[in-house]
């Protein structure tokens, strides 16, 4: 199965055997696991190093597995989505949507301004392709809150 995170467009394959640590890799996550964290007691004033306590505690809590990983990505994903759809809903932030697509229209405000484009080199025709997708998809959304504002209105909400 192949799942990708859809804002960085990283793969994630899940159903596959782990990838086996080298040799090398082996033998550094042996190591690890051996590590002694606390201070020398030799040494003055390094049970009150920041830098020591920090170690010594980001030493203390486990690394996450690959899956573990996999399952915050997801998790992160999920949050973001409800975000955005409880962002959607908000009549503020359609407003404000609204707002924008005005000012887009009249040239009281840059796309780049608005938009974060992928392209490497954002040419002329790139931006003015970007005004007019920008703009269509705010006409849509104003004709398709018109029409929720009708439809809540009729119902007595």
């Amino acid at each position: 199965m192949r799942a990708t995170t859809r804002s960085r467009g990283l793969d994630v394959l899940e159903g596959y055997p782990p990838i086996p640590y080298s040799g090398a890799e082996q033998e550094l996550a042996e190591e690890a696991e051996v590590i002694d964290l606390k201070p020398a007691r030799s040494l003055p004033g390094a049970a009150n190093d920041p830098v020591r306590v920090y170690l010594r505690e980001m030493g203390a809590s486990p690394l996450l597995t690959r899956e573990g990983e996999v399952d915050i990505a997801k998790r992160i994903e999920r949050g973001q989505l409800s975000a955005l759809k409880a962002l959607s809903r908000s009549p503020i932030v359609v407003h404000q949507a609204l707002a924008i697509g005005e000012e887009l229209k009249r040239g009281l405000r840059s796309i780049n301004e608005t938009v974060v484009f992928d392209e490497e080199e954002i040419t002329e025709e790139i931006l003015q392709d970007g005004v007019e997708e920008i703009t269509r998809r705010i006409d849509q959304l104003h004709k398709h809150y018109k029409t929720a504002r009708r439809l809540a209105n009729s119902s007595g909400g």
